[in-house]
């Protein structure tokens, strides 16, 4: 888990400033082409992956929860927080 321990502080870790680009460059596309709505990009970028991580860290650090499925949780993240509403089958 990238933020469930010490190691993280590491500032050799060049991924984690990566990943923090790339995730607020997708959300930034998004918004720019329309798919959702103005926002600060940074900040949903954050939020985005604040989400993500604890929904991850609470699988594995509660187990016998009766977890939905992470994917269409991760799809109501997106709808919630980034303003993106998945495609219709």
């Amino acid at each position: 888990m990238l933020h469930e321990s010490t190691l993280n502080q590491r500032t050799s870790m060049t991924f984690k400033q990566e990943l923090t680009e790339r995730t607020t460059a997708v959300v930034r596309s998004c918004m720019d082409a329309g798919l959702a709505p103005p926002d600060d990009p940074a900040l949903v970028s954050l939020d985005l992956r604040a989400a993500v991580h604890g929904a991850v860290s609470m699988r594995v650090n509660q187990p016998d929860m009766p977890w939905p499925p992470l994917e269409d949780q991760v799809d109501r993240f997106l709808a919630k927080l980034v303003g993106i509403r998945p495609a219709s089958p």
